[in-house]
């Protein structure tokens, strides 16, 4: 080895891209997976600095770690302070409400407030939604995730945006505004412009089963529930 690769993250559950560590040292993930790639290729060490979000991009400003492998969303505010390589991932929003608040879309927000990790990807967009009052939650916390989700369990703030998954046990219920014998239309991937009925609804796993025709034949298909939407 010619030294050593530090990289920094915060230790939390976020599925695919990274798992919590047992012992703060060993990760698991697709981004601890490029990582280890990564070091092989350079011919060094390994390492982890785990930190606070809010603590990363100092840290690479102050030398203290090579680089940040975070699921770091690439908006302007950052590529005024560190360089990016190119994206290895696209990620959808997702916007967490309470069960029966009434929120179904953006003009609902009008006056509400809504939680978003200071300076982030996530807050960018928000500040886009108007009439929206922002609730920025710092990002010096060790789980600012679970912070959010308390907040929104407990009333504090009407919505939550995050890109983010949570484990089932802590993640309040997916609710998808629709049913099985709904018709919809597929408005992004392979089979964009499809139409097809739905078969089958799983909140749990944020998946819709959806029956298209292709080539004349009747196909099931998988789709994430934000690849639909009703016709």
């Amino acid at each position: 080895m010619s030294g050593v690769l530090r990289l920094a993250c915060i230790d939390t559950e976020a599925p695919p891209l990274f798992l919590k560590s047992p012992d703060g040292i060993v990760r698991e993930g697709y981004e601890p997976d490029v990582a280890r790639v990564l070091a092989a290729q350079m011919g060094r060490e390994l390492q982890w600095a785990i930190m606070p979000w809010s603590q990363m991009l100092p840290a690479v400003q102050r030398h203290e770690v090579d680089a940040v492998l975070c699921g770091q969303g690439i908006i302007a505010s950052r590529e005024e302070q560190v360089d990016f390589t190119r994206p290895y991932g696209v990620f959808h929003e997702g916007v967490l409400v309470r069960s029966g608040s009434g929120i179904t879309s953006p003009a609902d927000l009008v006056g509400r407030k809504v939680a978003a990790i200071a300076d982030s990807a996530n807050m960018a967009l928000l500040l886009s939604f108007e009439g929206a009052i922002p609730v920025p939650f710092g990002g010096d916390s060790d789980d600012v995730f679970a912070e959010m989700l308390g907040a929104l369990d407990a009333g504090e703030v009407d919505r939550l945006l995050a890109s983010m998954q949570r484990d089932e046990e802590r993640a309040p219920q997916l609710k998808i505004a629709l049913k099985p014998g709904d018709s919809v239309k597929i408005k992004e991937g392979p089979l964009e412009s499809f139409e097809g009925k739905v078969d089958e609804v799983i909140p749990a796993k944020g998946i819709v089963r959806v029956t298209v025709t292709i080539f004349g034949r009747e196909t099931p298909v998988e789709l994430e529930y934000w690849q639909v939407e009703s016709i």
